[in-house]
């Protein structure tokens, strides 16, 4: 995994507040392909994902359903905490939005999204 990628420092910020409410990670990545994506695995078994085609959702503890989505793309760390907490024990499946995908040719949700993670590298942005 490439720390190097504009969405590391803050998916490795989300996953210490994950553990710092009680949530322990078992596993986390962020890659950089077409689109960024992440995914963050609890020691419960609970798999949450944030990609920026749908921004933060989670998953059934075998990744195949969607069970909740949060819907922004870079909240506070412990925002993220907060709303995995919340996610009920017994979820429903649902669809998760999607925001953009790889064949967008408008790139102002992209560059949204990067200049609000370049917080999290340490960086500022002019935008």
């Amino acid at each position: 995994m490439s720390t190097d990628t504009p969405h590391y420092a803050y998916i490795q910020a989300c996953a210490s507040a994950l553990t710092a409410a009680g949530m322990p990670v078992e596993t986390w990545y962020a890659d950089e392909g077409d689109l960024l994506d992440a995914g963050i695995t609890l020691d419960s078994g609970r798999c949450l994902a944030w990609s920026e085609e749908r921004a933060w959702y989670a998953l059934t503890s075998d990744g195949g359903n969607v069970i909740d989505s949060l819907g922004a793309f870079a909240p506070p760390p412990a925002g993220v905490a907060a709303w995995a907490a919340a996610i009920p024990a017994r979820p429903r499946v649902i669809e998760a939005p999607r925001f953009r995908s790889a064949e967008d040719e408008d790139d102002a949700l992209r560059a949204e999204i990067l200049a609000d993670l370049a917080e999290y590298r340490g960086e500022t942005s002019d935008a």
